[in-house]
């Protein structure tokens, strides 16, 4: 309610500037303009002509702002405000027929800090985040002989679901917390073969794109778990999600794709968590360990800042990235030998940091073939204190689902949600969830291990971190 008044508030503060200067309308001159077709040609009006391309308004608190804004030169043709959901307001100072032309809406993000500001952080939530990021950057560094294991499913669909496995593994954190530095996987972002793109940017699985409310349902998510007394990890990709997010995350990882880009590189630099680039999708991992060896330095970047303007960001560098064998199209590298050649190559280059290994190697199309590398991985813990933990994929149940669309949910007779009450704060649940075309615990993304097999690699590793113990004491 405050933020609603506060938004309000500012929105008359700039109609009424704007009044003063003679560029807004009175409310009651205001109109609805009908978009004209693209090969239309304008009517003439004095060189004042307006033609319009829509941004939807932030679904933040059911406020938007309605702006017609013109091409470079014109006067605004009205500026009006209300309280309602999904009004448009209208870039200007821009020629449509050569910029963002193949662009037919834009939605305007909520500044990071209101997204915050609606689910802050809670005492508990900060300290597993610090506590989590301590260890794991001590796990890293070979300063603590536990293993890191991130683990959860390869993209998190349903947050009631995402909630289950988190309460079970906490039960794990308990039960092995003297081995091993257990961190749920909590990927909010995703590239599935249905073309789904993760809770963010469809948080209700039926092409909407309400990322505003994705925005929020994800970090309400994400500090849920972390309350619970569980860290989380996600993949970071670009500049901005990370706004939204970053406190709440103990780990982080980069995608084989991204590791040689550089905007992903300058992002890591800054990042306050530990971060781990996979290697690139040919199995190489020289772009992995530059990689390392570049974000571990100052760097400058475009980015944004909390308060949702475009910034230019400078990074004291990320001292505690590391590499993440997770193996090539046609072959893995989760062996001793490949192991052994990416901690020579990070050696070479003055880093220290140890080597993680994912469990879903790239080139197995069987998710179940995780449960022999991690057994595999156990074997040289015994003898290697380089190797600083693991990836594995897992979910409630096994497999994977596909993600029903189209057609399949028009003869559903699945309706678009309701838009998610963010004054009340009361939570609204994706209809393709409800309409139950989906199984719960089962992943629409990478196939994954169920929580019985995911249990039994804990034991596994754990089991592996205390042989290993006994040996040095031997010695």
């Amino acid at each position: 309610q405050v933020f609603l008044a506060r938004t309000t508030m500012f929105s008359h503060l700039c109609h009424a500037v704007l009044e003063m200067r003679g560029q807004v309308s009175s409310p009651a001159a205001q109109g609805t303009e009908q978009k004209r077709p693209r090969d239309e040609t304008p009517e003439p009006n004095d060189g004042r002509n307006v033609r319009s391309r829509t941004v939807q308004g932030s679904h933040v608190a059911n406020l938007s702002t309605t702006f017609e804004l013109t091409t470079a030169g014109a006067a605004p043709a009205h500026i009006s405000s209300a309280v309602e959901l999904a009004t448009h307001f209208v870039e200007h100072r821009t020629h449509p027929e050569v910029d963002n032309v193949r662009i037919h809406e834009i939605n305007a993000l909520a500044p990071p800090y209101l997204v915050m500001e609606d689910n802050p952080a809670t005492p508990t939530c900060l300290e597993v985040v610090k506590r989590a990021r301590h260890d794991a950057m001590a796990c890293i560094a070979g300063k603590d002989d536990r293993l890191l294991v991130v683990t959860g499913p390869c993209s998190v669909h349903d947050p009631e679901g995402a909630l289950d496995y988190a309460r079970r593994l906490k039960g794990e954190i308990d039960r092995h917390g003297r081995e091993l530095v257990l961190v749920m996987r909590t990927a909010i972002t995703s590239n599935t073969p249905s073309g789904w793109k993760g809770l963010v940017h469809d948080p209700y699985l039926d092409g909407s794109c309400r990322v505003n409310e994705g925005l929020c349902m994800s970090r309400k998510l994400l500090r849920d778990i972390n309350d619970l007394g569980v860290p989380c990890a996600c993949e970071l990709s670009d500049t901005v999600i990370p706004q939204f997010v970053s406190d709440l995350l103990s780990w982080a990882w980069i995608g084989p794709h991204a590791a040689e880009c550089q905007m992903t590189r300058d992002l890591v630099s800054g990042l306050s968590m530990p971060v781990g680039f996979k290697n690139s999708a040919s199995g190489s991992v020289v772009e992995a360990v530059d990689a390392v060896k570049r974000v571990s330095e100052e760097q400058c970047f475009y980015g944004i800042s909390k308060h949702g303007t475009p910034a230019f960001l400078h990074s004291e560098g990320n001292r505690d990235a590391h590499v993440v064998l997770s193996g090539g199209d046609t072959f893995s590298n989760h062996d001793k030998g490949s192991v052994m050649k990416c901690l020579d190559q990070l050696h070479h280059l003055g880093l220290s940091q140890g080597v993680m290994v994912d469990c879903a190697q790239r080139c197995s199309k069987n998710h179940r073939q995780q449960t022999q590398v991690a057994s595999d991985v156990a074997q040289q813990c015994r003898e290697n204190l380089r190797i600083c933990g693991v990836m594995l994929e897992s979910n409630l149940f096994d497999g994977r689902q596909e993600l029903p669309t189209g057609e399949a949910l028009r003869a559903a007779g699945v309706v678009p949600a309701p838009a998610m009450d963010m004054i009340t704060g009361k939570a609204v649940k994706s209809p393709v969830l409800e309409s139950g075309m989906l199984r719960y615990g089962v992943s629409i993304a990478s196939a994954s291990v169920d929580w019985a097999c995911a249990s039994t690699v804990f034991e596994t590793l754990a089991t592996a971190v205390r042989e290993r113990r006994k040996t040095l004491r031997k010695h």
